[in-house]
């Protein structure tokens, strides 16, 4: 994963979360094999001793499913509240394993 730890790929800021609230987090494309076709995925690495914390890649599956409903609204860092600001999951899974959330298949979303 270091090929996307860099300050091209890192996020800077968040809608409704303040620098203090802020984590670390990366987000891109992944090229396949079919070079205009892309997957975008957002990385976000362990809250804690993320180098010794295994990668979980994360899909939900699709057509309509995007591994995105994850990250905003299980275990990712965040949540979206009922008037779209976020909050802080207490929750997450980021305390444990560093996650690959991806949004596929390509075509759809992001990608």
């Amino acid at each position: 994963m270091n090929y996307i730890l860099n300050d091209e790929h890192k996020v800077s800021s968040l809608p409704g979360l303040d620098s203090s609230d802020l984590f670390d987090s990366y987000t891109g494309y992944f090229t396949g094999s079919d070079p205009s076709r892309h997957i975008f995925y957002w990385y976000i690495p362990a809250f804690e001793d993320s180098t010794n914390k295994p990668i979980m890649w994360w899909t939900n599956g699709g057509p309509g499913c995007s591994g995105f409903g994850a990250l905003l609204s299980e275990h990712g860092p965040v949540r979206v509240k009922s008037d779209l600001s976020l909050e802080r999951n207490q929750w997450s899974w980021l305390s444990d394993v560093n996650i690959v959330f991806v949004e596929q298949p390509a075509g759809v979303g992001f990608s």
